[in-house]
């Protein structure tokens, strides 16, 4: 039997006679003849069989068009002397003995395993990460990551912000236990670009120019792209990286294809009392087709539904500082949270190739997440100017409150836009592209808050005060007055709040793009030239509405028709129903009043708008030799701000509108370069500069002034605040062997001037202060890291028992310096960045057995500690950190046969809790969330 190696093998959907006699329409650019095959074998879903000493040192020329399978395997083969053949489970490409030659026969096969049978698949975590590596591989001028297709969402990750944290130098911010915002080598989400198919993304945040990539679903994208380095043909704020999101392709695909895929899931932490958890339901279904004449047209449609019940603990804590600098919790809430999250939506492109040398396509998408959070709580909260008792150990406060706060929370998010694009081939010398790309995102957020607290009066069982011991994982209570405990009476209704809260960001982006080649190969010098105008508009209210009760309404007088209780610290107090509270609010609203000695406004809105308009031309020269390539740009943009905000008096309740204008430009530089020290090994640099644009919520110009009886608060935006400049070095290495295989290293260091960060400055006397807080230029950022990545698709080497395993891994170490240059004051210097962990690692192992039908994959992840906001005042004791996290997630997959797949999911395998800590005496003042376990189930069918 002749030895061959099973190169790559698709799902052979249709037999090989069809495939053999349909089109397919292809351009492949230049490349090693065992990626060429790799992509055909994707696209058609075939087999193609081989010995891969034969493919060694081949290489392709471009090939562009239309073919036949049979056709387009004669072109890749051409003047290599192999010969290809139909058989019944695909195409085998071989060597005629009358064609070997001595110089081929003297050339080294390689591994002694090479000559056995050995099987790779286009699709499950091999193929994917084959085809990731060999996109890097293929990349031009810079540094670049990416996960493939059938990578995406499958370990399980539920959003785009979910799989991205499973790059190299990527930290995602959760909410709750899914990613929303990301980070990227050390920058804030704010400093890092979204976009999808090279055009921006719009946030929901009003406070933030980070993208919220909760909204959308993982396996609703093609690719997800990490561009790491500067470049000119980039827009702003892509100081730490450009994350694209790449759209599926119908001619991707062998045409017509269908996918669908069911799955439900269990979250295994349910301690909200009565609370109806039910199964999770995710339904997914893509259909792409190529048609026409000449195939010239696609079709891409893609929708999606899924539904989650999870409920959530949270235990959080706040403390102060007495006179000799003990902490102690000053207030303590326990948290448990049901949440019902809905996502739907879907996306249509429709593509055309009118000539060979041109392709445009329409896309446009919509998807919709909505949450049903009913929120219940219950805190002992410190009454003001009760000592303290702090031994080394323990706390005791005297005299105490206790609170059960009760939510409604009801929040929808949404995530639209269109896209058209259209790029022409002018000559065999020149490209022209153009782009118009319309994005939106918005969210509207309902609360509903009810708040109960123990008796103001103390003869009527005002709570006698609380102790806590151990500071630790290991923390008691106690409550000094049992009798508190036997008379829910005790409680009364206390407050009555409906808030709105409305964000809406849309962007229009334009672009047109022109690139023109000196010769007609890629060596030789090229130039690369565009124009871009970016057009965005945030628009943010908030609705407040408060009330107190006029009546006396005690909790014990709802005891008997709420439905939860819950043994709260040894309590055994009521757990309200909000809906129910929310319902008695407006059958009895004259048991309530507006409160109109709130600190704010009880019924107050707040208006906010804001104009962002960009204009930008970069240029870039380019040349590209057998070992060389290097390229040098300059990129001019102009950025100009214009807000509609508010002035507010907190003491005379008076409102009136205000205007703020902001501008600013920039001329920045990029060098890049990279040599080829082999076919297999290279290494890279650059150093260039990107701009950072202050926050919304940093021009958010909702000015206020709030005196009270020592001094005066003023918040307001600074007139004078201007964007971020950065500066950017990159210094990386990757040797590549045995076709798939990937190791790398990369030192980066950033340097972020006038960085927009949050000041207080104490101005006047001791009997006349003014306390101001505003956001200014005032920080100074260093970012130093290192990146290690290693891929590993072929163990057989080792052993033949390990044939069928891989390895993805990957690690990120970061140090970081933020200081203030507040004038008239010391520099202040943090040891940290925000929102970004200090250590970063993931590791992805993959194991295929049981004739290449099973697979199982276990992922890990890792976070290092990492600080959320900037704390104000600048002090140790202001700091919060979340500690390290790590999670584990596995997925099981087996194939049927060629249509149906069955996969097996669990989501934080071992239940890990995520805990943070804040100030000097972390030890003591920690705080947790539990998100529990998820086990997922489901299938497959490809058609």
């Amino acid at each position: 039997m002749r030895n061959l190696f099973l190169l790559l093998s698709g799902l052979q959907l249709s037999t090989l006679a069809t495939a053999s006699e349909q089109s397919i329409r292809v351009d492949i650019e230049p490349q090693p003849l065992v990626q060429a095959l790799f992509h055909v074998a994707k696209q058609s879903e075939q087999s193609i069989f081989t010995q891969p000493a034969l493919l060694k040192g081949y290489q392709t020329a471009q090939v562009k068009g239309q073919f036949t399978l049979d056709e387009l395997l004669q072109i890749l083969l051409k003047d290599t002397g192999l010969k290809v053949k139909q058989a019944s489970s695909g195409y085998i490409v071989y060597r005629p003995k009358q064609a070997d030659d001595t110089k081929r026969k003297k050339r080294k096969s390689g591994s002694k395993n090479n000559s056995e049978i050995e099987r790779i698949s286009v699709l499950g975590q091999k193929g994917a990460s084959t085809e990731a590596v060999w996109l890097k591989h293929n990349y031009q001028v810079g540094l670049v990551d990416l996960i493939a297709a059938d990578d995406i969402g499958e370990l399980p990750d539920i959003n785009v912000a979910d799989s991205y944290r499973r790059i190299v130098g990527v930290h995602t911010i959760n909410d709750s236990d899914e990613g929303q915002l990301v980070t990227v080598r050390g920058v804030q989400s704010g400093m890092n670009s979204v976009t999808l198919d090279g055009m921006a993304l719009a946030s929901d945040r009003q406070h933030t120019r980070g993208v919220n990539l909760e909204t959308i679903p993982a396996s609703s994208v093609g690719q997800l792209w990490l561009y790491k380095t500067p470049d000119v043909s980039f827009n702003g704020n892509s100081v730490g990286a450009v994350m694209d999101l790449k759209s599926y392709s119908a001619f991707d695909k062998r045409s017509p294809h269908f996918r669908f895929d069911a799955e439900l899931s269990q979250y295994s932490y349910q301690d909200v009392p009565d609370d109806d958890d039910k199964l999770g339901l995710n339904i997914r279904s893509q259909y792409s087709r190529v048609f026409g004449q000449d195939s010239q047209f696609g079709l891409v449609a893609f929708g999606m539904y899924s539904e989650k019940s999870r409920d959530q603990s949270n235990l959080s804590n706040q403390y102060h500082v007495n006179k000799q600098g003990q902490a102690f919790i000053s207030r303590s809430r326990q948290s448990a949270y049901s949440n019902v999250w809905v996502r739907q939506g879907g996306s249509i492109k429709l593509e055309a190739v009118p000539t060979e040398q041109s392709y445009g396509f329409w896309h446009s998408y919509y998807y919709q997440q909505t949450e049903n959070e009913p929120r219940n709580s219950f805190a002992f909260e410190q009454v003001p100017r009760t000592p303290v008792k702090v031994s080394r150990n323990q706390a005791e406060i005297e005299q105490a409150d206790l609170v059960l706060d009760t939510i409604y929370r009801d929040t929808t998010r949404r995530q639209l836009g269109s896209h058209i694009h259209f790029k022409n081939e002018l000559s065999s010398r020149q490209n022209l592209s153009f782009d118009i790309a319309y994005s939106e995102a918005s969210s509207d957020r309902q609360d509903e808050e009810s708040v109960w607290q123990s008796a103001s009066n103390p003869e009527e069982y005002h709570l006698l005060g609380y102790q806590y011991t151990g500071f630790d994982s290991d923390r008691s209570w106690s409550v000094n007055d049992p009798r508190f405990a036997q008379s829910p009476h005790a409680i009364k209704f206390d407050e009555f709040e409906l808030q709105r809260r409305e964000n809406n960001n849309t962007i229009l982006d334009s672009r047109v793009l022109y690139s023109w080649h000196a010769g007609g190969s890629r060596l030789g010098w090229s130039v690369k030239s565009g124009l871009r105008y970016t057009h965005s508009k945030v628009r943010s209210n908030r609705d407040v509405n408060r009330y107190d009760v006029k009546k006396d309404i005690s909790i014990g007088k709802l005891v008997g028709e709420s439905r939860y209780s819950v043994d709260a610290f040894g309590l055994n107090l009521p757990w309200l129903s909000n809906e129910y509270v929310s319902n008695y609010f407006y059958g009895n609203f004259n048991d309530f009043q507006l409160n109109n000695n709130a600190s704010e406004f009880a019924s107050l809105r707040h208006d906010f708008n804001s104009v962002d308009k960009v204009s930008a031309a970069h240029l870039e020269l380019i040349n590209q030799s057998d070992k060389w390539r290097w390229s040098i740009g300059a990129r001019y943009e102009s950025w100009q701000q214009e807000t509609q905000g508010q002035d507010i008096n907190m003491n005379t309740r008076s409102v009136m509108p205000n205007t703020l204008s902001l501008k600013d430009s920039q001329w920045l530089g990029v060098l890049r370069g990279r040599y080829d020290i082999a076919d297999n090994w290279r290494i890279f640099a650059s150093v260039g500069q990107s701009v950072a644009r202050p926050d919304y919520f940093a021009s958010n110009n909702l000015n206020s002034v709030n005196e009270r009886r020592d001094y005066t608060v003023i918040k307001r935006s600074d007139p004078n605040l201007k964007t971020s400049l950065a500066e950017s070095w990159d210094l990386s290495t990757e040797y590549y062997w045995r076709d798939g295989n990937l190791a790398s290293m990369a030192l980066f260091k950033k340097y972020i001037d006038d960085t927009a960060v949050d000041t207080r400055t104490v101005l006047g006397e001791q009997d006349n202060k003014v306390i101001l807080e505003q956001k200014s230029n005032y920080g100074q950022s260093e970012v130093n890291g290192v990146e290690l990545s290693l891929t590993l698709q072929d163990w057989s080497a080792w052993s033949k028992h390990l044939r069928g395993f891989g390895l993805v891994a990957n690690a990120t170490i970061l140090s970081h310096e933020v200081c203030y240059e507040i004038p008239n004051k010391a520099v202040s210097c943090l040891d940290y960045q925000f929102g970004q962990a200090d250590k970063t690692a993931n590791v992805i192992a993959h194991y295929r057995f049981g004739g290449s039908k099973t697979e199982i994959r276990l992922g890990y992840h890792y976070a290092g500690e990492y600080s959320p906001y900037q704390p104000l005042p600048l002090t140790a004791q202001t700091r919060e950190v979340w500690q390290a996290f790590s999670q584990w997630d596995m997925q099981l997959r087996y194939d049927v046969n060629k249509n149906w797949v069955m996969k097996a999911k669990v989501r934080n395998l071992t239940n890990e809790k995520r805990r943070s800590m804040t100030g000097e005496h972390q030890h003591m003042l920690a705080s947790e969330i539990e998100f529990g376990r998820s086990v997922w189930f489901g299938f497959s069918y490809r058609g």
